[in-house]
Formats: C-alpha cells, sequence, structure tokens
C-alpha cells in the first residue's frame, strides 16, 4: 500500500511537473536576479569578514596593550610634579617599559613600543636637547625577535608653526587634545621604517598633557598577510582610510623605488569606475558591482578597529559560476522526475535533503555548545558550499574559543601560566604518579615582606617585585613550566633537564635576595623532590616543597642566616 502510494504520488507529481515546467523555467528565470544577488551580498559579506578577523583581532590587542600602559602610567602620575621628580618617575617608567617587553614580543605585527613624557614640563629639555624623556626599543627585522633601544624624539626640536615640520609631528599635536588616535600608514625616516602607528596620551589628574605612549606596527607586514589566503583565482584585497583614500592596493604605488611607503590621494570610489557604471548590491551599501579594466568585479568593505577598512575585490565570473549552476538543477530535476517518476523523485528528494539534514543537526550541536563537529561534503552546489562555508565558520569559531581558553591560564601581571593552569598541571602529575611514571621537582618561592612593599613604596613596586621573583625562577628553571598560584606565591614543576639538575639549579635561586637595575628584593624558597616511596600525589611533595620555604621565611624573619 505504501509503495502504491508513492507510485501515485510520483505519478501525480510528473504530471504536474509536465505542466509546470513551462511556467517554473519561466519562474526560475525571473528569480534569477534577485536569488544571485542575495547569494553574492552573503557570499562577499562572509568573505569580508573572514578574511579581515585575523587583521582585526591584531589591531585590538594592540589597543589593549597600550591602553593598560595608559592607565598604569596615569595612575604613577598623577600632577605634573611627579614626573619631575626622577627618582619615582623613572622607576614607574621601568615598570612600564618591562610590561611593554613581557607582551609586545608576544603580540602580531609589533614593530616598536615608546613612552615619551612631555618636555614642556621638564625645564632640563630644550630645543637643542638631542633626546626626549622616555624610551623607545626598536625592532629592526620581523624576523627576529630582538627590540634595540633607540633615542626618545624631542618635540620641541620641531617649530610646531612649520607646516613641513608639524606634518611630521602632528601626530602630537593631535594626542595633545586627548585623541587615542590610530595614525594612517607613513615612512618614518627615524628608524627606516614603513608603520601604522598607535598612541594614546597621557593626562594627569587636574588634566594636564604629561606625554605619550603607544605601539607601531609593521605596515608590510599586514601588505603581506593581505596577499595570503584567497580562494579564489582572480581576487585581491585592499586598504582604505578613514577618508576613503587608498592605504594599500596591488594597482596603486605606495611605495618609491626605495621601498619607503609614500602617501597617495587616489580615492577608493576612482577605483570604481564612473558612477554610472556601479551596481550597488543588498541595503549595507558596502557590496558593489563595478568594471574594472573591462573585466565585471564585485567589491566588499568591512570596517576595521583602527578605522581604516578592509577590502576584498573578486571577478564576478567566479561568484555567479556555482550559482549558475545551481539555478539550472531545478530545471534539471523536473527532467528527471518527468522520466523516472516516483523513484527518481523519491531519491532526488532524498539526495536533496540529507545534507540540509545533516546541517541543521549540526546547527544544533554548535547552538548547545559541541564545536567539534566535521562536516564534509564534495558537493558543488550551493549546498555543498554552504557546508563547507558552515563547517568554515565552526572551524574559525573553534579556534577562537581556543585562544579564548589559553588567556584563561595565563597571569596577567607576569604572563606564566596561571592558578588554572597549575590544577590541570596537578590532574596530569597525578595519573603520572598512578601509572608509576612521574618523575619531578616543585621548587616554590614567594617575596618577603610584600605587604611591607605595598605600604610604604606603593603596589607598582610591589608588582615590580612580583614580576622580579617570577623572571628569576623562570631564567633559573628555564625548561620547566611556571605558575603564579597566589598573590605572591610562585611554583615551578622541574622536569626534563632541570629535573637531572634540580640541585645545582636550586643551589644558584637559594640566594635571599635579587636585585634588578635599581632595587633589590628578597625572596624565600623551597624545594622537594617526589619520591615514589613516600609521595602518594602532587599534594605530599607540595606540602614539603611549602613546608621548607615556610621555614626559610620564618629564620629570614628572624634575623637567621638561610642554612646551606
Amino acid at each position: 500500500m505504501k509503495g502504491s502510494l508513492s507510485i501515485k504520488l510520483s505519478l501525480i507529481a510528473a504530471g504536474a511537473m509536465l505542466l509546470a515546467m513551462g511556467s517554473g523555467v519561466a519562474v526560475t528565470y525571473a528569480i534569477h536576479t534577485n536569488l544571485a544577488n542575495s547569494y553574492v551580498e552573503s557570499k562577499m559579506e562572509l568573505l569580508a569578514h573572514q578574511y579581515s578577523s585575523s587583521l582585526d583581532d591584531s589591531f585590538l590587542a594592540v589597543e589593549n596593550l597600550v591602553d593598560e600602559m595608559k592607565l598604569l602610567a596615569e595612575s604613577s602620575f598623577p600632577s605634573k610634579e611627579s614626573i619631575r621628580k626622577s627618582e619615582g618617575r623613572d622607576a614607574a617608567v621601568n615598570s612600564i617599559r618591562d610590561l611593554y617587553a613581557l607582551t609586545a614580543s608576544r603580540t602580531k605585527y609589533v614593530c616598536n613600543y615608546w613612552f615619551t613624557f612631555n618636555p614642556d614640563y621638564l625645564d632640563y629639555i630644550t630645543p637643542e636637547t638631542p633626546e626626549g624623556e622616555g624610551f623607545f626599543y626598536v625592532r629592526p627585522n620581523p624576523k627576529i625577535n630582538t627590540f634595540l633601544s633607540y633615542k626618545v624624539t624631542n618635540v620641541k626640536a620641531y617649530d610646531l608653526s612649520d607646516p613641513e615640520q608639524l606634518n611630521y609631528i602632528r601626530w602630537w599635536k593631535d594626542v595633545s587634545m586627548g585623541n587615542n588616535i590610530w595614525m594612517e600608514p607613513y615612512f618614518n625616516g627615524n628608524t627606516s621604517q614603513n608603520l601604522l602607528t598607535y598612541t594614546v596620551p597621557i593626562f594627569s589628574q587636574a588634566h594636564e598633557f604629561l606625554g605619550a605612549t603607544g605601539i607601531d606596527l609593521f605596515f608590510d607586514e599586514i601588505v603581506a598577510a593581505l596577499k595570503d589566503g584567497g580562494t579564489f583565482k582572480d581576487w585581491w584585497s585592499f586598504l582604505i582610510n578613514e577618508d576613503m583614500t587608498v592605504a594599500y592596493h596591488p594597482d596603486i604605488q605606495v611605495y618609491d623605488e626605495d621601498g619607503r611607503y609614500v602617501q597617495n590621494s587616489a580615492k577608493y570610489s576612482e577605483l570604481l569606475g564612473p558612477q554610472e557604471g556601479r551596481t550597488i548590491i543588498g541595503s549595507s551599501g558596502k557590496i558593489v558591482q563595478y568594471r574594472y579594466k573591462d573585466k565585471t568585479r564585485i567589491s566588499a568593505t568591512i570596517s576595521l578597529k583602527n578605522r581604516m577598512s578592509y577590502g576584498i575585490s573578486v571577478a564576478a565570473s567566479e561568484l555567479y559560476d556555482d550559482f549558475q549552476v545551481a539555478t539550472f538543477i531545478p530545471m534539471a530535476m523536473y527532467i528527471i522526475i518527468t522520466i523516472v517518476l516516483a523513484v527518481g523523485l523519491f531519491f532526488i528528494i532524498r539526495q536533496a535533503f540529507k545534507p540540509l539534514k545533516e546541517l541543521n543537526n549540526a546547527i544544533v550541536k554548535v547552538r548547545e555548545g559541541d564545536f567539534g563537529i566535521d562536516l564534509r561534503s564534495k558537493r558543488k552546489d550551493e549546498i555543498g558550499q554552504l557546508t563547507r562555508g558552515f563547517s568554515g565558520m565552526v572551524g574559525a569559531l573553534r579556534s577562537e574559543r581556543s585562544a579564548m581558553s589559553a588567556l584563561a591560564f595565563q597571569d596577567g601581571l607576569t604572563g606564566v601560566k596561571n592558578k588554572n593552569a597549575h590544577a590541570e598541571k596537578v590532574m596530569l602529575l597525578n595519573r603520572q604518579i598512578h601509572d608509576g611514571m612521574a618523575r619531578f621537582a616543585v621548587i616554590m618561592a614567594d617575596v618577603n615582606n610584600l605587604k611591607t612593599i605595598n605600604d610604604g613604596q606603593g603596589h607598582a613596586e610591589g608588582d615590580r617585585a612580583i614580576r622580579g621573583v617570577c623572571l628569576r625562577l623562570c631564567h633559573v628553571f628555564a625548561h620547566s613550566p611556571v605558575f603564579r598560584i597566589g598573590g605572591d606565591e610562585f611554583v615551578a614543576i622541574a622536569e626534563g633537564p632541570d629535573y637531572d639538575n634540580r640541585d645545582a639549579l636550586y643551589n644558584s635561586l637559594v640566594e635571599d635576595h635579587f636585585t634588578d637595575e635599581t632595587h633589590t628584593f628578597s625572596f624565600s624558597s623551597g624545594m622537594a623532590t617526589f619520591d615514589p616511596a613516600v609521595d602518594k600525589d602532587f599534594a605530599s611533595v607540595f606540602e614539603r616543597a611549602d613546608d621548607q620555604m615556610y621555614e626559610v621565611k620564618k629564620k629570614i624573619k628572624e634575623g637567621m642566616k638561610k642554612p646551606e
């Protein structure tokens, strides 16, 4: 009975298809243009977002880092008088410099980082002074993670009433008005680099302009990234400044013969040709079909964090080819259904809806937080493209989620692993102990008299002491993970070569103080080695190291010399 119903339905469908075939073809052509535009709009919006997201994430990371330095500087310098006192000023500047050194090299595209004071409040700086007050670290080569100290620009040496000199130091005038600014790409003659700069002002509590700090990015590295990752044969990326001039385009000359960036006045609108030759696709106004070098192209733009816009241009033929094939599939289905009748109809319906069902199931899983789906499709129609596009989007979300997860395991002050990462490491070591595979030692360290430092010298000095202990522990146990598990408490888990040399390394650590460029700090430490005959879990090793550390701390407080 079920099969009979299927045959009847198939025969009815076949007859209906014969009658509707003519009108169906006409309707298909009638809606072709609207469907094509919707498809192109969605595709280009997805491509623009996909290709620009990495660049935008880098800009956001730079803004967050520099804004953190601004907050630290403004808390360290509450008034213009505070920057005139070299002792307190230099200590705060060193803290800012150390934080930059710790994080700048890990931030994509970073070329230079700098901090400069307003010389109007420093009587010893005149127009003839060779450099300003602050620091300026330059990374000469993007392939080498090394920063060199350069002279700080003395803005008093420039005449702001001179248009030519003002153009060179215009950023200082803009930032002194209280603006966080992204500068347009430019060539820096002092460092011979093509740069993209983010800079912010430093103000006192009385809103006095005390100085500025910022980060320069390798513009050439950004341009190189724009040329990678394309999935089309005829495509390119470009960048537009806030005033709609072209910052980079493969057909616009933005470099001179020596490779120096040269600002130009070419407008994005000029690349789109005459107004009458353009067609706006969609409602956003950012997707345009236009003629360029005797070829129809589709262009899409998307705003970036630094007020520039990222753009992508693709040959229209590449976008429409797959869509054209997909458009004529219904007409082919009409003919097949007419010939094959019920069996063919059932087969086509089943094949047509199976990937959509799989895609719907995948959407449900993603909505429930499961990003481990693996959708694959060899289809070349729009369903296959939709499946692959959705799979790519989930992959990007999975990567972003992993990156966010990684941040959850990193200590913000010191850059080492945090308490969450330590808990995972403990679980791993306990499994190794259970399996008879454990081989490690625990080294504890914490700052002595941190409360006294915080109360007497300020939390900036306390943070400096914490970072100092961390850097020392990382330097000595360079091949082992280091964790910050409390305010001033650190744990290193010696493994591999550090475990083999643990006694010698610990002996080099146990001096009860360390000295950086300007300060001496005291800390206590303890070490315990895993002994399978004694230790049933990680906690027992940790307790022995902790007890030893607090015994050392107790003796230091009593004025006794720490035992060898």
